[in-house]
This record gives structure tokens, C-alpha cells and sequence, in this order.
């Protein structure tokens, strides 16, 4: 569909968006309060693809969870909304983490459209570049090397609570 001429259409205050590719041109302009993402990784450090996978492989396990940002013609660069990050128990696996952590994202999502709405300014420049992650990084030695750390305990000391971080 021509997502321009929809958003001309229906003259939205806010667009919210999950797991989208790159937003380009014209529509970075609509929605009158901005375009908000949900963010499978935790900018800056964590931008782009497969994040949860890549804090796993960096063994920085308290590094997973979403980012609620302002879109801008970046990738996932846009000002910083909230950072939730999942509990992360030593039985967890990638899927799970990813999951858990979209799913503690929702009520945070939901809050933060309704403060945005009564106008409360949000939103935190991002003052570091971070490490950009694209799918084609995502490697079988990558995988293998993931599988071994995760077999050998990556998880086994860690039980870290639900978090959320505002800005």
C-alpha cells in the first residue's frame, strides 16, 4: 500500500511501529507527534538485527531487551524513549529472551503512547554510535559459537528481575 498517501489520508497524531524495515523519504514526516518503534535490542549498543542473539554472543546476557525510540532517518537511532529488559533466568534460551522481552514491552509501549498523547515530552538523544548488526552478519560459526557458549552456562549465574529504564 502507499503508506504516504494512507497516513495523508488519515492525518494521524502518532504512528507506532514493531519489527519494520528501514522507513525512508516522505513518511518519516507523518504523524503529527512522530513515528515511535519498538526496537528488538537495546540502542545504542544493540541496533539493527537479531540483537538478542548478539548480546548472547558478546556474553553480555543484562545487555537484552527492546528500545522504545523516536524514528529518524537512522538505524534505530531516533531519541530514546524507554529500555525494558526482560528477566533472565539460567534455563533461558535466545527465543525465550526475545519473546519475554516484547512481551514486558507492550504495557510500557502503551504508557508511553498515552504520555505522549497528554503531551509529556519523551525522549533521550543518543549520544553513542553503538554497534550496528545486519542479518547477514548472523553466521554458522556465529550460531556454533552461540550453541557453545549457551551448553557450557552462559546463562547459569544469571537471574536478573524485569527492568525499565525511562528517558
Amino acid at each position: 500500500p502507499d503508506l504516504v498517501k494512507l497516513a495523508d489520508d488519515l492525518k494521524p497524531d502518532i504512528i507506532a511501529v514493531f519489527g519494520t524495515s528501514l522507513i525512508k523519504g516522505e513518511l518519516l514526516n507523518k504523524g503529527r507527534l512522530g513515528i515511535v518503534n519498538l526496537h528488538g535490542g537495546l540502542s545504542p549498543h544493540y541496533r539493527g538485527a537479531d540483537c538478542t542473539f548478539w548480546a548472547l554472543y558478546n556474553e553480555e546476557p543484562e545487555q537484552i531487551g527492546c528500545t522504545l525510540h523516536y524514528i529518524n532517518a537512522g538505524i534505530d537511532t531516533g531519541d530514546l524513549i524507554a529500555h525494558i529488559s526482560p528477566a533472565v533466568k539460567p534455563s533461558d534460551d535466545e527465543l525465550t529472551l526475545f519473546w519475554r522481552a516484547v512481551q514486558d514491552s507492550a504495557n510500557i509501549y502503551a504508557q508511553a503512547l498515552n504520555r505522549i498523547a497528554q503531551d509529556e515530552k519523551m525522549g533521550q538523544k543518543q549520544t553513542e554510535k553503538g554497534s550496528l548488526y545486519q542479518v547477514k552478519d548472523r553466521s554458522w560459526q556465529a550460531e556454533k559459537k552461540l550453541t557453545t557458549l549457551m551448553e557450557n552456562g552462559l546463562l547459569k549465574n544469571f537471574n536478573l528481575p524485569p527492568r525499565v529504564r525511562w528517558f
